[in-house]
């Protein structure tokens, strides 16, 4: 079973930095980009950084996020 999986979605790079001093707190985290990722199922815990724009997720993010049977 996989440990801890950060997925991080960033247009300018803010959220990725936020994604890299969170998974410097967490023993064994592996820091995925939504991008290009696939769905983790045998997960202990999962991570999720992104911005929330005026009008919600952005489209990526929101997509991926449907992946997921949580």
């Amino acid at each position: 079973m996989a440990g801890t999986v950060l997925y991080y979605f960033s247009a300018t790079g803010n959220s990725w930095y936020v994604a890299q001093q969170i998974a410097e707190q967490i023993p064994g985290c592996v820091v995925k980009p939504m991008a290009s990722a696939e769905v983790c199922e045998e997960c202990q815990a999962v991570v999720f950084v992104m911005p929330v724009y005026a009008g919600g997720l952005p489209l990526l993010a929101r997509r991926f996020l449907e992946e997921f049977a949580f």
